[in-house]
């Protein structure tokens, strides 16, 4: 869970929990449209979780090497995959993807993968990053935390423009869910700020 403002967020940050203030709050989207080009470098401090461990004997072994990738995706389009780095904790990859046709994007996420003799994969960590965290049109060479376990190398560069949306959530809440033009759902009556 995160805040912003007066606002709580779960998952992904796309429903908003809860409204902590008896006015109307503002809310604002930043939006990407443009070219997104990422350098997924490296990853320290992996960890299997409990899941990925259920067939190991060795039940306290937390630091068992596993075989990484990462995917990339921007809101729910996927980008890449790097290639499987085998038995380690601490991967390099130094792979770059390229997305040409963002659109209204608003978070670039990094999920990280051991890579399983019989599919499904075993999700190991993962994170999200709100294109209104990264600097349009410069090189973002950042380490980013993951969830539960680890940290993730990597180069996010952005070609083209943001723009503010802003939404109006007013002090009522009735039982509707309501969605933005750019699907973000929020738990509260909305709809697009009025102007006077």
């Amino acid at each position: 869970m995160w805040t912003f403002g007066k606002l709580q967020f779960c998952g992904d940050g796309m429903k908003v929990l809860a409204l902590l203030e008896k006015d109307a709050v503002n809310v604002p989207l930043m939006l990407f449209t443009g070219t997104l080009r990422v350098r997924v470098l490296e990853a320290r401090g992996l960890r299997p979780t409990e899941w990925s461990r259920r067939f190991n004997q060795n039940e306290k072994n937390e630091t068992a090497a596993i075989d990484a990738y990462v995917n990339v995706d921007w809101d729910e389009y996927h980008v890449g995959k790097t290639l499987v780095r085998p038995k380690t904790n601490e991967p390099r990859w130094n792979e770059e993807f390229i997305a040409n046709d963002v659109h209204s994007g608003r978070a670039i996420g990094f999920t990280v993968f051991h890579n399983c003799v019989m599919p499904p994969d075993d999700f190991v960590a993962n994170t999200r990053i709100p294109f209104d965290d990264l600097k349009i049109g410069s090189c973002n060479d950042i380490w980013v935390d993951l969830e539960p376990h680890g940290q993730l190398h990597v180069v996010i560069e952005l070609h083209g423009s943001a723009v503010e949306d802003s939404y109006w959530c007013p002090q009522q809440f009735p039982d509707s869910t309501c969605k933005t033009p750019q699907g973000l759902q929020l738990l509260c009556n909305c709809g697009p700020e009025k102007k006077n």
